[in-house]
């Protein structure tokens, strides 16, 4: 085992700038027309480094729509906040767009009624 297999990850708590706020609720802005027909969305950013290596910095974002039946989380990670964001949403967008063309509309039409749930047959 090389000493590079012993180096462990730091996680960094993620104090985003005006300008990267900004950024971060534009691309969940962009996302959530596609998200919220099957529940609530999260974006969760976390900053990491080599533990011998504060330098070495990168961003792991993660989209995740959580409603009662459904765990859906897609995660990137890079050395751009930006571009590692912007992966993200695009690939949520592109594996919620193929789910919602799995799912029978009147599955749809439930889970955007604020009362009635999806049943359970409906789901897979």
């Amino acid at each position: 085992m090389s000493q590079s297999d012993n180096v462990q990850e730091v996680l960094l708590p993620f104090e985003p700038s005006l300008e990267e706020k900004a950024f971060l609720f534009q691309q969940v802005q962009e996302l959530e027309a596609v998200a919220t027909q099957f529940g609530s969305l999260t974006i969760l950013v976390e900053e990491r480094h080599p533990d011998n290596d504060p330098s070495d910095l990168s961003y792991e974002v993660t989209f995740v729509v959580a409603p009662e039946n459904l765990d859906f989380r897609i995660q990137a990670t890079g050395k751009n906040l930006y571009s590692t964001c912007m992966a993200a949403k695009e690939e949520a967008k592109a594996r919620l767009s193929q789910l919602i063309n799995q799912v029978p509309d009147q599955a749809l039409a439930a889970a955007r009624a604020d009362s009635i749930k999806i049943p359970p047959e409906l789901l897979h």
